[in-house]
């Protein structure tokens, strides 16, 4: 059904006064199907009154999608400045399939295929294969050829909530390779035709910052304080094999904590909501390490980031997404302590962790891929103020600068005291550069700053080189040449200032 057959009828039952179960096919499960009652008065005065409620069934929900497919979206993203379509997912999985069985078979025969001998090849490669090409590394890792080679692709089902379509709280996941046997032993559902799939659920989760109390950049780590929660459907009550045990949502680890215990956090509150969901909402504080990135220092951007994640069950069993949208804009407060930083972005995200290894138990568990365990990330976006940054670390400079300069008008006779003045600026910035570099820790790289401190200290070799050379001149006799040398060096030492400081805005605009 497309979207322009199914809105009419679901304004209508809804207008009725319908409110039971409605199961829409791909079309409704798209991000512009809410769009479709934008007009409509209903929508207009309670936005999500047609779509609130609404289940649609699509092969791919990025919300809880896989590792490889949340890697993929990213790269969309930036390369075409919107979300893939599941069609785009699954396009790319099938070219990744392509191409790996046309690498198969070139490497498995010596010389050159004529195009019929190639069709052959690579049906053979897909007979010989089957099922377990499912179990490659693909992005939705759902792609099954069975015997009649006709595709099964899986289902997910997601749950608008007002205009936004999230991840339902149980999912089937396919599991390739599973027998009857693994099936009975592990809980697994029985799809029809040997094919075997695990219930997943899904846990909406959010973190809400109160604090960051200090950003350590010589560590690297950060301190805060926030609360975290999740929603998630309650257990049916079916009792689970012994391997299914530990797949309990709430046993989760910071990876990232160095300083706080994890017996320090505090259940704040728990309470079942109308919907059948369990909330829980817990308060922590600690002190987490953190990757920073100083190539573009003293303009440079940092990002803080919050994560946890379930270690006792993969991603097939459990997996964290985002609860809702939280409101627009940036809240100042939780960053009043940062007086050299100032917040840009927040994002809220599935986490996932992913080995290329199924860590000796793959074919048992139905894991050829690989162990993936799932998780949820907050991160914050921070950008250094660049006045505080270039008052701090360029203004020293810069007025070391102008006196190394001013030293180049002394007269002739204080040739001495003119190279002191540059020798003794040197020196300083010398001190002002392990200074800075004292403070960001061992950065192993070089950074913007340095840059421009190796044109300082070549000018200081400049300038001395042009002094002493006219004095060796004047000593020698050439009186006008000494003077034309002075001042071309003058010159040349203001044409090198300008055409850095000119460099160094044209760069920091870029960045």
């Amino acid at each position: 059904m497309t979207q322009d057959a199914a809105a009419p009828i679901l304004a209508m039952l809804r207008r009725k006064g319908y409110k039971g179960p409605i199961l829409g096919t791909t079309s409704m499960a798209r991000a512009s199907f809410p769009g479709k009652f934008k007009n409509e008065k209903e929508e207009r005065a309670a936005p999500g009154f047609f779509t609130d409620g609404v289940y649609a069934a699509s092969p791919v929900l990025l919300d809880s999608a896989n590792a490889g497919t949340l890697a993929f979206a990213r790269r969309f993203r930036a390369r075409y400045k919107h979300e893939p379509s599941w069609e785009a997912v699954q396009a790319y999985d099938t070219l990744q399939l392509a191409a790996e069985a046309i690498r198969a078979v070139a490497e498995a025969r010596t010389g050159d295929l004529m195009p019929g001998e190639w069709r052959v090849e690579l049906l053979s490669y897909f007979k010989s294969h089957g099922s377990a090409l499912a179990a490659k590394s693909l992005s939705s890792g759902g792609l099954w050829l069975p015997e009649e080679r006709r595709l099964r692709q899986p289902i997910r089902i997601g749950r608008y909530h007002g205009t936004m379509l999230k991840s339902a709280l149980t999912q089937l996941v396919p599991i390739p390779g599973a027998d009857g046997n693994q099936a009975a032993s592990r809980g697994l559902v029985d799809l029809g035709g040997g094919q075997y799939a695990r219930r997943q659920r899904v846990v909406y989760s959010g973190l809400y910052l109160n604090e960051v109390l200090r950003v350590n950049i010589a560590q690297p780590s950060f301190t805060a304080d926030f609360y975290y929660w999740m929603r998630y459907a309650k257990p049916d009550g079916t009792k689970a094999p012994d391997t299914e045990k530990d797949a309990d949502p709430e046993k989760i680890v910071f990876p990232d904590l160095v300083q706080g215990s994890p017996e320090e956090i505090t259940l704040s509150s728990q309470s079942a909501q109308p919907d059948g969901t369990l909330y829980r909402l817990w308060h922590m504080r600690g002190e987490f390490k953190n990757d920073f990135d100083f190539h573009h220092f003293p303009l440079d951007r940092q990002t803080l980031t919050l994560r946890f994640l379930n270690a006792q069950a993969d991603s097939s069993r459990i997996v964290y997404v985002k609860d809702r949208e939280e409101p627009g804009g940036i809240e100042p407060e939780p960053f009043r302590n940062l007086t050299q930083w100032d917040a840009t972005a927040v994002n809220q995200q599935r986490y996932a962790s992913r080995t290329r290894s199924g860590l000796g138990a793959g074919q048992a568990a139905g894991l050829e891929q690989g162990r993936e365990l799932s998780g949820y990330n907050y991160s914050v976006e921070l950008r250094r103020n660049a006045v505080s940054a270039m008052t701090k670390t360029m203004l020293p400079l810069a007025v070391m600068t102008l006196i190394m300069y001013a030293a180049l008008f002394f007269p002739h006779g204080l040739v001495k005291e003119t190279v002191t003045v540059v020798i003794t600026v040197a020196l300083s910035g010398t001190v002002l550069l392990s200074s800075i570099n004292a403070q960001l820790g061992d950065a192993g790289y070089i950074l913007a700053v340095e840059y421009v401190f190796y044109v300082f200290f070549a000018l200081c070799l400049f300038s001395i080189v042009g002094v002493l050379t006219a004095e060796r001149l004047r000593a020698a006799g050439h009186m006008p040449l000494d003077r034309v040398v002075i001042r071309l060096t003058r010159a040349a030492f203001a044409l090198v200032i300008a055409a850095s400081v000119g460099a160094g805005w044209l760069l920091s605009a870029r960045w």
